[in-house]
């Protein structure tokens, strides 16, 4: 069936002319496929994308997905994102990678506590953008203040369920008592 489908938009070397419609209606049929991700034109991908990114994707589904994103401006760097554009990511963030979620600044994580809750992330991604949060506070003036708000920002995302309850219970008892008690 999405070989059928594939072919009657032209193929994958007609994929660079495909609308933001066509990629929405075979969006089932391209998400594993690299050789159609890569000939995307990027106005109709990140046209499909305001779609795609609302739709429950898993991380495994999600992956080439990912790598299309990262390769157009202003997702290319964790760094340099701002929440709307994190937002934009919706669903996906979870396939973005740790190397990606470990970049993401502390307020674009905290203008996107929604974003980030209806992601597939693992709990050891949930552990890592809870610790690299605690990281960039090392390097601010106010460690106490930033601290406490760090860890409200990670409860309001850890409220969706009780496995991932305990993964955030650990890592807050690990972070305290590393404060507490440095090494």
């Amino acid at each position: 069936m999405g070989k059928k489908v594939i072919n009657a938009l032209g193929g994958t070397s007609n994929a660079s002319k495909w609308s933001s419609d066509d990629i929405i209606n075979s969006e089932q049929f391209i998400r594993n496929s690299p050789a159609i991700m890569a000939h995307l034109d990027d106005k109709a991908f990140m046209g499909a994308l305001q779609f795609i990114s609302k739709k429950k994707i898993e991380r495994r589904q999600g992956v080439f997905y990912a790598k299309r994103m990262k390769r157009l401006q202003g997702y290319n760097k964790a760094r340099e994102l701002s929440t709307k554009r994190l937002k934009d990511i919706g669903s996906l963030l979870g396939s973005m990678g740790n190397s990606y979620l470990k970049d993401i600044p502390n307020e674009v994580v905290a203008g996107s506590i929604g974003t980030i809750k209806e992601a597939d992330l693992s709990p050891a991604q949930v552990c890592l953008l809870f610790l690299c949060r605690l990281q960039q506070l090392f390097d601010t003036e106010n460690i106490y203040v930033n601290f406490q708000q760090s860890i409200l920002i990670m409860h309001k995302i850890m409220l969706s369920t009780v496995f991932k309850r305990r993964v955030l219970l650990y890592t807050v008892f690990f972070a305290h008592t590393t404060m507490m008690h440095p090494m």
